[in-house]
């Protein structure tokens, strides 16, 4: 038998929920030439068509709104480099560049947003949460990279700690200038330029040009 669940899952899912709902009307209120602070919650739940008891039992306000959308970006900048350090093999070159792309294109389907939250992943008032969860995603990578380490799958002497936090900040500061809001054509050089340099940091010499898929 299932167990239901609790108070706080219920209200949790539903955040989830309504961050899929409410990013992309938010995102059309800075397409029009808002800043965030612009942004009223009024017209953004009058825009999505949620009245305010629904979006009040999931969150606190606006801020709290933003807190959750910026953990939703951070969620989706990181997992598909997570992903790759799952296996126990060297990552190829060219499965980083994809990787690099499929960040490029989430943040592109929401650029207004990604660019007004990617800058330091968002509002000081929001800051602890999102940075409790970038350490998070800083100090699992540093262990991916340990257990790549110990496997001899790294290039020699590599220091996981400085490393997943060198990575870490390319994503956060890379991520908005080189894979979001640019073409398809720019999006892929820049992934494949990304993840040269990312081999280079964790596996030494950089791949051949004939690596390129």
């Amino acid at each position: 038998m299932s167990r239901r669940a609790t108070p706080a899952q219920r209200r949790e899912q539903r955040r989830s929920e309504l961050v899929g709902m409410l990013v992309g009307p938010l995102d059309e209120l800075l397409g029009r030439s808002r800043s965030l602070e612009e942004v009223g919650l009024a017209d953004l739940l009058e825009l999505a068509g949620l009245p305010r008891s629904t979006f009040y039992y999931a969150f606190e306000g606006k801020a709290d709104l933003l807190t959750a959308i910026g953990l939703h970006l951070v969620e989706g900048l990181f997992r598909p480099g997570q992903r790759l350090l799952e296996g126990e093999v060297q990552v190829p070159v060219h499965a980083i560049a994809r990787a690099a792309e499929e960040i490029g294109e989430g943040l592109n389907r929401h650029p207004h947003v990604s660019s007004a939250l990617l800058p330091g992943l968002g509002l000081a008032r929001a800051s602890r949460e999102l940075d409790e969860r970038i350490d998070e995603v800083r100090v699992r990578l540093e262990q991916q990279i340990a257990a790549h380490d110990a496997a001899g799958l790294m290039r020699p002497g590599i220091d996981p700690g400085p490393t997943a936090a060198w990575l870490v900040a390319m994503l956060l500061h890379g991520t908005g200038r080189l894979l979001a809001s640019v073409g398809p054509a720019a999006r892929r050089r820049n992934a494949w330029a990304m993840a040269e340099v990312a081999w280079l940091a964790l596996y030494g010499p950089s791949p051949t040009p004939s690596d390129e898929p």
